[in-house]
């Protein structure tokens, strides 16, 4: 086990309000750098710097014990904004056409927010098998699954064909969902020119093809 990976992830109870601000602006700082730069090629200073600490003075370690501290609490702290992001709120659209466009336009926009996050976690997070877990069973696998469940509920309503495999399905749409910004965000360009609203579209149009009949 790497010497950085000393816990210590949060700050104490009680932290003052500036404290916490601080810690706060630690974790964006390092999201940004980890992206862009990698774990590994991101020296605690250029977090400090970016964060408005001053560089090698140690004010970082008030909040954080170690910089694999930092990366347990980007990762745990996009986890949790991409729980709330995707929390259903209320019954799914009564119409498939209706319900498969909402579904195609928030995924496409919560992933295109998700980028900094998938970048690191295929890049980085590959050298610590239990942040990769983690991440696998409460980002990847939690989507997937509310995927399955959207469809599995049109299913039950006879709205989508009986014998339609609902996870490999949804592996399907999730990967169409996934490359239009993922490429986008890699190579500043959209592949194809193919933007975000025709993707929605060919879900739109994919899910009518499944649909009972």
């Amino acid at each position: 086990m790497r010497s950085e990976q000393r816990r210590g992830r949060d700050a104490p109870p009680g932290a003052s309000p500036n404290a916490t601000s601080t810690r706060q602006r630690i974790i964006q700082c390092a999201t940004r750098l980890f992206a862009a730069e990698g774990y590994d090629r991101t020296p605690v200073t250029a977090i400090e710097k970016a964060a408005g600490l001053s560089p090698g003075a140690g004010g970082l370690y008030r909040h954080f014990s170690s910089k694999y501290a930092i990366l347990e609490a980007v990762v745990d702290q996009a986890i949790a904004e991409s729980r709330a992001a995707t929390t259903p709120v209320g019954p799914p659209p009564a119409e498939l056409g209706e319900a498969a466009e909402a579904l195609a336009r928030g995924a496409v926009e919560q992933l295109a927010a998700e980028m900094p996050l998938l970048a690191i976690i295929l890049r980085d997070l590959p050298q610590f098998p239990q942040l990769m877990t983690r991440a696998e069973r409460e980002w990847f696998r939690r989507g997937q699954q509310l995927v399955v469940d959207w469809l599995r509920h049109y299913q039950a309503e006879g709205r989508l064909r009986a014998d339609l495999d609902l996870e490999a399905t949804a592996v399907a749409i999730m990967g169409m969902l996934l490359y239009q910004p993922m490429m986008t965000w890699v190579t500043g360009v959209e592949p194809l020119g193919v933007s975000c609203e025709r993707i929605v579209a060919a879900v739109r149009l994919l899910l009518s093809q499944l649909a009972a009949r």
